[in-house]
């Protein structure tokens, strides 16, 4: 068996976001911006008593399974715990599953605003097949924006990293969409489905469909047009333009502002630099 763990390494140089040391990409994914991977897989062969052992680190996931298989058809139990960083501290949440092979086991992330998880999951069978198991999951995105700095005094960042942020991770109707500090959190997940963007199955939309200078909040998708955004590349970053007011409108951070908890506006798109988004 191959253990890999999975993680990703977000840096900022020189207005260049990489992850891993590979440029960005954007969140634009044409129809699903967490398309289900295939994570660790594990075997063991027929007549063996030893379990099939899973363990995994990803960054943001949205759901996760550990899929089993095996030859012939037997009865398997999946045993999983998963642990999340929070404020430095492990939060686990754990099961059990059982079923005839094929079957899929589905794990929780234990709840809190952290998303930086460790799968561990052992499977059994009846050990007289062979048995593979392997983790399948979908993970959320960070959207990010570099705001040039004043280089005023020799070490000083030249760029300032934030993300898109609900505030307290509490997703619900007309929550301010804000920019805080990249962190590892859910409460900065987000997903591009058909054009909506979504973090807690609400949508980031137009207020009150205001048009340029209003504020940007959650609230139920609809598809409607104050909802529906389409990406605009402009070099390694690029722009995120509403659907309404004739595509004239683009995501941006009103007064390039760096500050914690600034709510993000929609406005006439000038492809200046509070308005060029990237993700990982």
């Amino acid at each position: 068996m191959t253990t890999r763990f999975r993680r990703t390494v977000l840096l900022a140089v020189a207005g260049t976001l990489t992850a891993g040391g590979i440029t960005a990409g954007v969140l634009t994914m044409a129809s699903n911006a967490s398309p289900q991977t295939s994570g660790n897989f594990c075997q063991v062969a027929a007549g063996s008593s030893a379990p099939c052992y899973l363990a995994e680190s990803v960054q943001r996931p949205l759901s996760m399974v550990v899929a089993v298989t095996s030859q012939p058809a037997e009865h398997a139990t999946v045993s999983w715990t998963v642990s999340c960083l929070r404020n430095g501290n492990a939060i686990s949440a754990s099961g059990t599953s059982s079923g005839m092979t094929p079957f899929q086991a589905r794990l929780s992330a234990p709840r809190g605003n952290a998303a930086d998880c460790t799968m561990t999951s052992n499977v059994t069978g009846t050990g007289q097949a062979s048995l593979r198991a392997g983790y399948q999951y979908t993970l959320a995105h960070p959207v990010m924006i570099d705001i040039p700095q004043g280089a005023n005094y020799s070490g000083q960042p030249v760029y300032a990293l934030r993300c898109l942020t609900d505030p307290g991770n509490n997703p619900a109707n007309r929550t301010p969409v804000q920019i805080r500090a990249c962190e590892v959190l859910y409460s900065q997940a987000w997903t591009f489905r058909n054009g909506e963007i979504v973090h807690g199955r609400y949508c980031m939309t137009d207020k009150g469909d205001g048009g340029s200078g209003s504020k940007v909040i959650l609230y139920t998708c609809s598809r409607s047009a104050d909802q529906v955004w389409t990406y605009r590349a402009r070099g390694p970053e690029g722009q995120y333009v509403l659907r309404a007011h004739g595509g004239t409108l683009c995501l941006t951070d009103p007064r390039t502002s760096t500050a914690n908890g600034t709510q993000l506006i929609v406005s006439r798109c000038t492809g200046a630099s509070n308005q060029r988004w990237y993700s990982d």
